[in-house]
């Protein structure tokens, strides 16, 4: 089947009161009994990923799932500014599509994959949630400080690089990551946010993938094996497209296919 057969199925519309822009895939053929909820990376990891995101959303969709993808609100073309967006914000609004999702599909069950900031995302509306069946962590954050402080560090090389060597301003409080507003709101949540904190499993088969393995997420691996989750581990050696050149568009085929055919069990 050529890959571009699904890509016609795509049903762009907005949800929650037409605050969120969302993009669902019927399935193709006989259907699977769950519906995969792709969760986005934040700013601009999330420019960069989109390709990935579109490509992997074609591959669930020709093994029978229907697939739904969506902006979080102050993203993308959903409703608000960049300035409002919040983690306490993109949670709800998590939840709103996995509803949305399993409305269209018709069916009872969730698979929420993501990646980085997205996959973070995912796990912590999973773990309120009885529906969700499986759970793809693609590089999740697990150290929101950690983070934070990793997109300082980009944001201050590219300014370096763009001012040609001009010496960057470094703040404890920016307003600004690249390109992206982020205000003192989003600045606090990801200083506090810890997905060694979740207290119960999100879900009960979880799959967890990353280039190289960290110690954030070898913990992390730990704790969610503490609290009952069945874990799948994959060391992908794929680009690393969220810190890539955007020009590039790459498509990381082999942690994509890892993906999906995890899902596929």
């Amino acid at each position: 089947m050529n890959a571009n057969v699904s890509v016609e199925n795509v049903q762009p519309f907005f949800f929650n009161g037409n605050r969120l822009y969302g993009c669902y895939q019927a399935a193709l053929g006989r259907a699977q009994d769950a519906v995969v909820v792709l969760c986005n990376a934040f700013g601009d990891e999330s420019l960069r990923a989109h390709r990935a995101y579109r490509q992997l959303a074609i591959r669930l969709n020709r093994v029978g799932f229907p697939v739904m993808r969506f902006d979080y609100y102050g993203t993308g073309d959903s409703a608000g500014e960049d300035a409002e967006g919040t983690l306490t914000q993109w949670r709800l609004d998590t939840q709103a599509a996995v509803d949305e999702a399993k409305r269209r599909a018709g069916v009872s069950k969730v698979i929420l994959a993501g990646l980085r900031l997205g996959a973070s995302l995912a796990a912590q509306v999973a773990a309120q949630r009885q529906d969700v069946v499986k759970l793809a962590l693609w590089e999740p954050i697990v150290d929101g400080a950690a983070y934070l402080a990793e997109l300082q560090e980009a944001h201050e090389h590219k300014l370096f690089y763009l001012a040609s060597g001009a010496a960057a301003t470094k703040s404890a409080r920016p307003t600004e990551l690249l390109g992206f507003a982020i205000t003192s709101a989003m600045l606090d949540e990801l200083q506090g946010f810890d997905l060694l904190k979740l207290t119960s499993k999100p879900a009960q088969s979880i799959l967890l993938t990353e280039r190289l393995e960290s110690e954030s997420t070898k913990k992390f691996r730990a704790h969610l094996e503490s609290l009952g989750a069945r874990m799948a581990y994959e060391s992908v050696d794929d680009p690393v497209i969220w810190a890539e050149d955007p020009d590039k568009a790459l498509v990381p085929h082999n942690v994509l296919q890892a993906i999906v055919n995890w899902v596929n069990i």
